[in-house]
């Protein structure tokens, strides 16, 4: 594999074979740098290179463990608030999560994406489920949720500042915080799906 331009190429030179590459967000996290790569996808004829598509589907995307469960106290029979924190990014998150369709311990580690909409296009989504409509980004997780992202902060200053989102799904309310960088792409008012998929 390698890459021209802003895509992946994968098994280029004289294969006569169409290919399809797609390339995922992916966000690197290390102390050092950080970088950030569009969805791509290509179709590869030999070594020419048509581009298909391109769009920023999953905003965000790390794997969290959870350390706590309802730190302040159990407030709803149905409902917990989980304490999390990523193994790459070194997000801080706090989620309230509807335990009575999807139960949640600490010790569990699962992936959460954050992304604008759930058409594996790029195209803007209603929020709406239809059943037995077509694949999409859903299909690869197992708790989703839809809202809207009400108020973006930050404390701290220099190297110790921290970047904070908040988002209400419905009522059950999200809070992630971490390094800056990972929160440029997100705006007040959004509306994100959330994600999480148990590892």
């Amino acid at each position: 594999m390698e890459f021209e331009g802003n895509c992946l190429i994968v098994g280029k030179g004289h294969n006569p074979l169409l290919q399809f590459a797609i390339l995922r967000n992916l966000v690197c996290c290390d102390e050092k740098k950080s970088f950030y790569l569009s969805v791509i996808s290509c179709i590869i004829l030999g070594s020419s290179l048509v581009p298909v598509k391109m769009s920023n589907i999953v905003l965000f995307e790390d794997i969290f463990v959870v350390d706590k469960i309802d730190p302040d106290g159990k407030k709803f029979d149905k409902v917990s608030r989980i304490e999390a924190r990523s193994q790459n990014c070194d997000m801080y998150m706090l989620l309230d999560v509807n335990t009575e369709v999807y139960r949640m311990r600490i010790g569990d580690k699962f992936t959460m994406a954050l992304a604008h909409t759930l058409n594996l296009d790029g195209t803007p989504d209603t929020g709406y489920y239809t059943p037995g409509g077509r694949k999409s980004l859903a299909d690869k997780y197992e708790y989703v949720m839809h809202g809207k992202l009400y108020k973006i902060s930050d404390e701290g200053s220099g190297k110790h500042l921290k970047a904070e989102i908040y988002v209400s799904y419905g009522g059950l309310l999200m809070m992630l915080k971490g390094d800056p960088s990972y929160i440029t792409q997100f705006e007040l008012d959004q509306k994100l799906f959330l994600l999480m998929r148990k590892l």
